[in-house]
């Protein structure tokens, strides 16, 4: 997610730790 990776790249750890 690169966009995403871009915005907030903590959003993108806590969207996979929920995720999983």
């Amino acid at each position: 997610f690169p966009l995403l990776n871009r915005v907030s790249p903590s959003l993108v750890v806590i969207y996979h730790s929920m995720n999983d």
